[in-house]
């Protein structure tokens, strides 16, 4: 008799589970549940670092994209990465050493695609990403010249005017959605100048976190 009852008592609590399950408002709530879908605006605010030559610096920007499906996500961005140093030496004859230090903060604007790899039923979705655009920067630059023993022999400036270079990006990121219209991005990328005097053959990277607001 105990078990008869406990079977019914099963029973009910299934028929009940069954029956929220299939209501409105449980049709509602799997509505509300993350998804990615396309014709989405997305709005985006991010930060991170970049290692650029010798040393990591703090960057940050924004973008806006658009799905074009749910695979497919066409962006646009801009990026402020402050200075991105370099230093080399070159011997010039008679003993004497030319040494100069980079210091070019860059303003990086692209555009590419985000190639998303959604998992059904899952808030977190990686991506690929590729992109092309153009790095602006310029720089006043360290100089001096030294000998075989390290002695200072002379010091001064060099003034180089901006100069923009075309860039290709590649990498990869980890999409994660809070709920249907605000999300968080990870997100590494490399880029390489494909022209330019002084940066041409120096790829660099970038590490950035993001917050992220789907308009509709």
């Amino acid at each position: 008799m105990t078990h008869r009852i406990h079977r019914l008592t099963l029973a009910g609590a299934l028929a009940l589970c069954a029956g929220i399950l299939s209501s409105p408002q449980a049709a509602v709530a799997q509505e509300d549940a993350p998804s990615v879908r396309r014709n989405n605006v997305e709005v985006a605010l991010l930060g991170g670092a970049s290692l650029g030559f010798e040393k990591y610096r703090f960057m940050g920007g924004g973008n806006v994209g658009w799905a074009a499906t749910k695979h497919i996500f066409p962006y646009v961005e801009a990026s402020y990465l402050p200075g991105l140093i370099r230093e080399r030496e070159q011997n010039i004859g008679d003993g004497i050493i030319l040494q100069q230090r980079f210091e070019a903060p860059a303003f990086d604007f692209n555009g590419g695609l985000h190639l998303r790899a959604p998992v059904a039923e899952s808030p977190v979705v990686p991506y690929a990403v590729i992109g092309v655009g153009g790095i602006r920067y310029g720089s006043t630059n360290e100089v001096q010249l030294v000998d075989n023993s390290g002695n200072v022999l002379d010091t001064g400036t060099l003034n180089i005017d901006s100069q923009s270079v075309l860039a290709v990006n590649g990498g990869a990121g980890l999409r994660y959605y809070v709920n249907e219209k605000v999300g968080l991005r990870f997100e590494f990328k490399a880029y390489k100048p494909v022209s330019g005097d002084i940066i041409k053959q120096d790829p660099f990277y970038r590490f950035t976190g993001a917050i992220f607001v789907q308009i509709n």
